[in-house]
């Protein structure tokens, strides 16, 4: 009795000692990737409710991550005017801190040409995908793609169709989806690693 449970106490160590590096530190930080998907996913749920003010939130995002950004890059570029990209680097720093401040003062048209944007981002994207689709159907997952082409395509159409009322909810509800995937993901994956932990 006593050989078997010593046989058997190895074979787990063993078990346990083979497994990949990843999956060893997943084991340990499962509880830190369930509170991170929770998370997302309440980001998700909470964009996916109030579309239109996480569209606001994330416009102004935006526009604080250019103003901050385009500073930073003009005082760096008047630090430095022996660059020879000077000129262009100063031109960037200043085109980023005049849209930055523009979408901080006018949020309402800031959010209208974001989604002319994304519905740009979605239409170009789209037929990108359903022609790589259709130019490698000897692949055998073509028709994913060209399914991922066809529904972007269509949400791109439908935005811009409906613009500028989709301006009210496009880039909220797009991101709620996304984290809500995501947090679901995380989650999903962290209760997994629980259960075939040591």
């Amino acid at each position: 009795m006593a050989p078997h449970i010593a046989n058997s106490t190895s074979d787990h160590a063993n078990s346990t000692s083979d497994r990949t590096p990843g999956l060893a530190s997943a084991d340990r930080n499962w509880r830190r990737l369930l509170a991170l998907g929770v998370f997302w996913l309440v980001l998700g749920l909470s964009a996916l409710v109030l579309p239109f003010a996480a569209t606001l939130a994330i416009e102004l995002l935006i526009g604080i991550a250019l103003l901050v950004g385009g500073i930073g890059q003009f005082v760096h570029a008047s630090r430095d005017r022996e660059w020879p990209s000077f000129a262009l680097q100063l031109l960037g720093g200043a085109l980023a801190v005049i849209a930055g401040g523009l979408l901080l003062l006018f949020p309402i048209r800031g959010i209208a040409a974001l989604t002319l944007i994304l519905s740009a981002f979605f239409v170009a994207s789209g037929i990108w995908q359903i022609v790589t689709a259709l130019q490698n159907r000897a692949l055998p997952q073509w028709r994913w793609l060209l399914v991922s082409g066809v529904l972007g395509l269509i949400i791109g159409i439908l935005i811009l169709l409906g613009w500028p009322t989709s301006a009210i909810w496009a880039i909220g509800l797009l991101v709620g989806i996304e984290f809500t995937v995501t947090g679901a993901a995380m989650i999903a994956l962290a209760l997994a690693v629980r259960r075939t932990g040591p």
